[in-house]
């Protein structure tokens, strides 16, 4: 499952949900601000406790990190 942690108004989130969109891949978009299901809300902690920007991306459970991380990986295929 695809995950992606953003925050409104970010636009390297919206920037972000577009790519993994041209790739064929529909995300779970979960904003950091808003209420989250239990294990979402850990995450969401986590990105927050250690001063993580966003968004936060996880392609089939594996953390890429944030925009640019995600550029680098599609560049790099």
């Amino acid at each position: 499952m695809d995950e992606i942690y953003v925050k409104q108004g970010c636009p390297y989130c919206t920037r972000a949900i577009a790519l993994l969109e041209r790739m064929g891949r529909r995300p779970h978009v979960y904003d950091i601000a808003t209420r989250l299901p239990q294990p979402q809300r850990d995450v969401a902690r986590q990105i927050v406790a250690q001063g993580m920007t966003v968004p936060q991306i996880f392609l089939r459970g594996q953390h890429i990190g944030g925009c640019d991380a995600l550029e680098e990986l599609i560049m790099g295929s």
